[in-house]
């Protein structure tokens, strides 16, 4: 096994450390030894590394939310918002501000850049609640590693209430969500 690794690695196209092929040969071997047969590399250390964060946030964003007897996509509130229009969403951007907030999102205005405030818990109970990979976890670390995150930012709910929540705040722009059509 120990000839074939540098064929190994490059069989995988660099999408696995060299460290990391050594460590599976190493397993590898040892079954091989226990079990009579011969053992590589697994399949699932060929495909891609999934971001987390970015799972989280597509699940998020893709989802759509009822508010005033109509069913939104929360990425198309979130343009309507920011004063972005958008084909067949009649809410004003105050409306669509207040259904993202009634589910635990909000946009911000900070430094000329828009942010999607997320409140982690909230979403949970909202837009994540029949999500079966999300519903029961805690979605704060891996959106806190999406590019340009900033963590536990108080954050005004609006329509009276003087409180605020922590939440995470992603910049907008830097989330990569609405394709080249927006």
């Amino acid at each position: 096994m120990e000839k074939e690794s540098s064929s190994i690695i490059e069989s995988l196209d660099g999408k696995v450390s060299g460290r990391t092929v050594q460590n599976f040969m190493y397993a590898s071997a040892l079954l091989s030894i226990v079990k009579g047969e011969c053992y590589t590399v697994p399949d699932w250390a060929r495909q891609e590394a999934v971001d987390d964060g970015q799972t989280v946030i597509e699940a998020i964003v893709y989802s759509k939310i009822r508010y005033e007897g109509s069913e939104y996509s929360v990425s198309d509130l979130i343009d309507v918002a920011i004063g972005e229009p958008v084909s067949g969403v009649g809410l004003s951007d105050k409306g669509a501000l207040w259904a993202l907030r009634q589910n635990g999102l909000s946009v911000v205005f900070r430094g000329e850049k828009w942010f999607l405030a997320i409140h982690p818990n909230s979403i949970r109970k909202t837009i994540l609640r029949d999500d079966e990979d999300f519903r029961d976890l805690d979605v704060s670390a891996p959106l806190e590693r999406i590019f340009g995150a900033e963590k536990s930012i108080p954050t005004s709910w609006g329509k009276g209430d003087q409180s605020k929540r922590r939440c995470i705040h992603l910049p907008i722009e830097n989330l990569n969500l609405f394709g080249d059509d927006k």
